[in-house]
């Protein structure tokens, strides 16, 4: 089960964040940013262009929504969040790592750290060894191997792959060995990405 929910911010403006109703636990979709200056080719967010960068405390307001929503459904508690709503956490990574402070806080959220997950383009070998300082695990949006397709995807593009995915390895090796995984993420565009070569 999936419930979406708007949240108005100062100001009038609004962010998605998503629950879902897992087996055993609820899983939270959060986003870092209103708006999204990536401009991702095939998101909705991405032709907003970047608005402004959420607060630590818009972020956690979400999580603090989100886990009363699923007390409100008698879903079971909130365990697994995920950065990946609106917005790119890399472009935000002040606020976002005010927010994991607390959020794996044994004193305030006490999520695990490796139930947390920050999604991200990778906009930078810089960024990504920025990202790779938090304590939570790293997911890269990758959506194309090869430079060329990956540009026409993410239009933000600006380093070759290779050098992205040099710096996610290298980073990776001095984080805890239990935040050490990096999930991949590919959207699957028909006649776009999805052919053998492109798996390859």
């Amino acid at each position: 089960e999936t419930c979406k929910i708007l949240v108005e911010l100062a100001g009038g403006m609004t962010v998605e964040c998503v629950l879902l109703r897992m087996s055993k636990h609820s899983s939270l979709c959060v986003s870092s940013q209103v708006g999204c200056k990536q401009a991702c080719s095939f998101c909705a967010t991405g032709r907003m262009g970047e608005v402004r960068n959420l607060t630590t405390d818009e972020i956690l307001s979400q999580v603090w929504i989100g886990q009363r929503e699923a007390r409100k459904r008698g879903w079971p508690d909130v365990a697994n969040l995920v950065f990946m709503g609106m917005g790119e956490p890399a472009n935000n990574i002040v606020a976002v790592s005010g927010a994991l402070e607390l959020l794996t806080d044994e004193g305030s959220f006490c999520l695990s750290r490796r139930h947390i997950t920050v999604s991200t383009v990778a906009p930078s070998p810089s960024a990504v060894w920025a990202l790779a300082r938090l304590p939570c695990k790293l997911a890269w949006s990758v959506h194309a191997a090869q430079d060329h397709l990956r540009r026409s995807l993410v239009p933000s593009t600006r380093h070759a792959m290779a050098a992205l995915r040099d710096a996610f390895v290298e980073s990776l090796r001095e984080r805890p060995s239990c935040l050490q995984q990096l999930m991949c993420e590919v959207v699957l565009l028909d006649g776009i990405n999805e052919s053998p070569a492109e798996a390859e």
